[in-house]
């Protein structure tokens, strides 16, 4: 497929469009506009005037790369998305890790452990230690930041910027292929901070575990960025000396406010370590529940700020049919047939 008619149809989708719609937009029929997506048919000089007038696109925004993601490429911390979410998302991400494309890929310097088999809990305590030692963090103290941690390794973190993006379902988004060009990680800016920081630490966990691992199943390397992301920020050896089987939720929130994750994170931690038995666990739970903490939790956690800031889009937010035209029909421009 030509590059052009692919970033076309990246164009298309990280707008959310119809190709009915967007065919309008070129003045083309849908089935042409079909055609081009695949390669099949030229895209005109005049195809890519409407396009650039419409979404007030650069004049080399034709001449970049293509963006060949689809969603089952990357690594998703997301609840269930529509095809047409998940295609936008990938899209957007490729856009955005496009941007970054000048910095270097600072994979051989990294502590990377990629496995075909499931990391043990062994195993990913010592990832994460070495993953602190690498950035220069102490064992056994939190963590201020962590995206200048990433920062400080050569991974940039920047905003999902794509404001049409249901930004309640998706928490990050990263790639597990290896390139010349610096890993990105695109992070939803709009939740708690202490959310922010566990989605930050998760997609560090997959760049340092899973790049270039294509055999593990999403559940596994969901579940195995999660534990790199607890072990990260609260350590297994501070965490048993703070944790305690009646520790109450009050001091829950304490800890809450000094590592910078939440709650109910320092509760599956306690499990996890085997401080608290199945039973407190869920009475914990039921406690979160019955104050009304499960959805918002006191003790609030800054948002860590924007470090590297996310390029220009190109989405044009208004395209209802009953208060956008065609740009066709607006400047008479001929269809092509």
């Amino acid at each position: 497929m030509a590059t052009a008619n692919q970033r076309l149809k990246t164009l298309r989708l990280i707008n959310g469009m119809s190709q009915a719609y967007f065919a309008a937009i070129l003045g083309v029929k849908q089935p042409q506009l079909s055609m081009i997506e695949k390669g099949d048919r030229e895209l005109t000089s005049h195809n890519m005037l409407a396009a650039r007038m419409y979404f007030r696109l650069p004049a080399d925004y034709f001449d970049g790369r293509e963006i060949t993601y689809l969603p089952h490429h990357l690594n998703f911390r997301r609840k269930k998305l529509t095809k047409t979410q998940a295609n936008m998302a990938a899209q957007t991400f490729g856009l955005i890790e496009e941007n970054f494309a000048h910095y270097e890929n600072p994979l051989d310097d990294l502590p990377t452990s990629p496995t075909m088999t499931r990391h043990s809990a062994e195993d990913i305590r010592a990832i994460a230690a070495d993953a602190r030692a690498h950035i220069g963090i102490k064992p056994d103290t939190p963590i201020n930041n962590v995206t200048r941690c990433m920062d400080r390794i050569g991974i940039v973190v920047t905003p999902l910027s794509n404001p049409l993006l249901p930004k309640d379902k998706i928490d990050g988004i990263s790639t597990p292929m290896q390139s010349s060009h610096a890993f990105v990680t695109t992070l939803n800016y709009n939740t708690p901070g202490d959310r922010f920081r566990f989605s930050a630490a998760h997609e560090l966990g997959h760049i340092l575990m899973h790049t270039n691992n294509h055999k593990k199943s999403l559940a596994d390397k969901e579940a195995e960025a999660d534990d790199f992301a607890s072990a990260f920020l609260m350590p297994e050896k501070p965490m048993l000396d703070l944790l305690t089987p009646d520790l109450t939720l009050n001091g829950y929130a304490a800890l809450k406010s000094k590592w910078g994750t939440s709650i109910q994170s320092l509760i599956r931690r306690a499990h996890d370590l085997g401080v608290i038995d199945d039973d407190r666990y869920r009475s914990l739970y039921m406690q979160l529940s019955g104050r009304g903490w499960r959805k918002n939790e006191p003790v609030k956690v800054l948002l860590e700020k924007i470090i590297h800031e996310p390029p220009q889009l190109f989405i044009r937010q208004q395209f209802e049919e009953k208060n956008e035209y065609p740009l066709a029909a607006v400047t008479e421009l001929p269809r092509r047939k």
